[in-house]
């Protein structure tokens, strides 16, 4: 005859409570196993379009309808701006992917199943925030190494033995890169901070808007950047008009007020978004997850 099992006391409900609000590695490694296992199918799908769209890039800038051998200027010129537009695309991905920090909980189902997980909010939030984030940007580095691959294959087919690498030049920008970053006028590290920033206003859209957050994301920070603008210009014409004051804007900033700038607003994003995430709800037909 089974016995029956005791209720669980106050303490011990406590300390369960207590021991899910704590941040524990393991518990956030089988989450982020778990997310990983989720999507793998987008990641795989991003994968294959991201070799193609390099490749195709390439080898469409190296004239594939002339089939004979092209001179190392030629390569260079054509290897050049398409480098540069494969590049351009990166920093665009690296920017948006935060937006699709829950973008495979689609229906109320998804939402239960992430509600319901034996993790607390935070190692949910971290492991999604890394899914949507560096794990894509690794995904995209992969595919950017095999397109470049794929497309020197193809294009010695073409053109006789003529390729070129986007790798190779991409280490060479980096090398550049690294030899000035000593400089005193070196803007690396505050582009680098910029980046983040970018991508922390996208994550914070991404958990603010359920549909087409990366759309959303954009036009609502264009809006209240033009707004800000907006309301500092007039705030000028009112001081310059009924005031004796000047409003003087200086041509450069500070660096350091700069780098305040982006990690205050960088730090602001991401608990935001934390916040947004504690709140989410199963059943939701608004156009926000609030």
């Amino acid at each position: 005859m089974q016995l029956p099992q005791p209720e669980p006391t106050n303490l011990q409900t406590h300390k369960l409570i207590k021991t899910m609000e704590n941040f524990n590695i393991k518990r956030f490694g089988q989450v982020f196993c778990r997310l990983l296992l989720v999507r793998k199918k987008t990641y795989f799908n991003l994968f294959l379009t991201a070799v193609l769209f390099f490749a195709l890039a390439v080898i469409a800038s190296f004239h594939p309808f002339y089939w004979d051998k092209l001179s190392v200027e030629e390569m260079t010129v054509s290897l050049v701006g398409s480098s540069s537009f494969c590049y351009g695309a990166i920093v665009i991905v690296a920017m948006l992917c935060g937006s699709a920090i829950i973008s495979d909980l689609r229906n109320k189902q998804d939402k239960i199943s992430e509600l319901t997980l034996p993790a607390s909010n935070l190692e949910k939030f971290v492991a999604r925030c890394i899914g949507a984030t560096f794990v894509v940007m690794l995904i995209v580095a992969a595919a950017f190494v095999v397109g470049d691959l794929l497309q020197q294959g193809v294009n010695m087919l073409i053109h006789k033995g003529s390729h070129a690498s986007m790798l190779m030049l991409l280490f060479k920008k980096m090398d550049q890169a690294i030899q000035g970053f000593n400089e005193a006028d070196n803007a690396l590290p505050l582009q680098l901070l910029g980046f983040i920033t970018a991508n922390s206003i996208f994550v914070v859209g991404g958990m603010f808007f359920r549909k087409v957050a990366w759309l959303k994301t954009g036009l609502a920070f264009i809006a209240i950047t033009f707004t800000l603008m907006g309301i500092f210009v007039g705030f000028c014409y009112l001081v310059y008009t009924y005031t004796d004051y000047v409003v003087v804007v200086p041509n450069e900033f500070p660096k350091w007020a700069h780098a305040l700038f982006c990690v205050t607003i960088t730090a602001s994003c991401y608990y935001f978004a934390y916040r947004i995430y504690c709140r989410l709800q199963a059943i939701n037909n608004k156009w926000i997850n609030i």
